[in-house]
């Protein structure tokens, strides 16, 4: 008999406690504890009810009916009496509550870079035309004097061309001679007073030997250019360097008594145009090589060289 009362007691406890409860899920398992007591207590009780005595039957089936009964009150009771809580309180979610988001770091804001200053072009000077470059200035003159007779010191010549001009206020003779390495010249040789230019030529140191019965000077010059060929004077004299012109008929005069020489110094070459004694007027045709050239004159009166017009 207890056996088969379990059943009931285990129902009655649930009812109990669930109607207390008011969790909906509560029932769910009570329900299947139940199911399967009550699976349980039913085999015991039916082998209760039906092993024993006749009288069994009406507490066997009839308590079994009380106790169904007061389930279904229990459970229809307590739905009615949840209802209105369900309605009024809905059934707790779990809301999974949203982690706080971590604000990105603050980004460092970039450093400015600095920029290479910029070089600055360096100020260019602007090219000026091209000026004539002028002549160098000529070397400086070198100057001699004495009276008699003198062998001068070695003296380097200003240009590789030169001018010497000499005077002399003597009346016997006034011969000049020069020395230049290995070379010997007869300048002038003349008697009495003297007034009259004779070209020097090459690079040695020179030397001058000179006979006078009087007061003598030499000024010696680098030879300068002239613009033209033309050419005039009195005495011994040299022109200015010229540039050649082409061969052609040139009139030359003398009025001198004595030996009247001409010649044509050039680059190319040397070319003796006129030699004669005393008075010239005529004309003669006159070859240049090649220049620039000037003209060396020996006479003891005046004279002219001019070409043809």
């Amino acid at each position: 008999m207890t056996g088969g009362l379990w059943p009931y007691g285990t129902l009655l406890i649930y009812s109990a406690s669930c109607s207390i409860a008011s969790e909906r899920h509560c029932w769910g398992n009570i329900v299947a504890d139940m199911l399967r007591e009550l699976k349980l207590g039913l085999e015991q009780y039916w082998r209760w009810t039906t092993g024993g005595s006749k009288w069994r039957y009406l507490p066997g089936i009839g308590g079994p009916l009380l106790a169904l009964l007061i389930a279904i009150s229990a459970v229809s009771g307590g739905s009615e009496e949840t209802a209105p809580d369900e309605a009024e309180q809905p059934a707790a979610v779990a809301s999974i509550e949203p982690k706080p988001t971590r604000e990105p770091a603050a980004t460092r804001e970039p450093t400015a870079t600095r920029e290479p200053p910029t070089p600055r072009p360096s100020p260019t000077d602007t090219p000026s035309p091209p000026t004539a470059t002028p002549p160098p200035p000529p070397p400086p003159p070198v100057d001699l004097q004495g009276r008699g007779q003198t062998a001068t010191q070695a003296i380097r010549l200003p240009s590789a061309v030169s001018v010497a001009r000499f005077t002399h206020n003597g009346s016997r003779n006034f011969i000049v001679k020069t020395y230049a390495g290995n070379t010997q010249d007869l300048l002038i040789n003349t008697i009495g007073g003297y007034q009259g230019a004779r070209p020097l030529t090459g690079s040695q140191p020179v030397t001058f030997d000179i006979d006078a019965d009087g007061a003598w000077t030499i000024h010696i010059e680098a030879i300068n250019r002239s613009p033209s060929a033309a050419f005039a004077g009195r005495g011994d004299n040299v022109s200015g360097l010229f540039e050649p012109p082409g061969r052609g008929a040139w009139e030359i005069t003398h009025n001198g008594r004595r030996n009247f020489i001409v010649k044509a110094h050039c680059a190319g070459g040397t070319d003796l145009v006129q030699n004669e004694i005393g008075p010239v007027n005529g004309s003669k045709v006159v070859t240049f090589d090649r220049g620039p050239c000037f003209w060396e004159v020996e006479a003891d009166g005046e004279w002219s060289l001019r070409p043809r017009s």
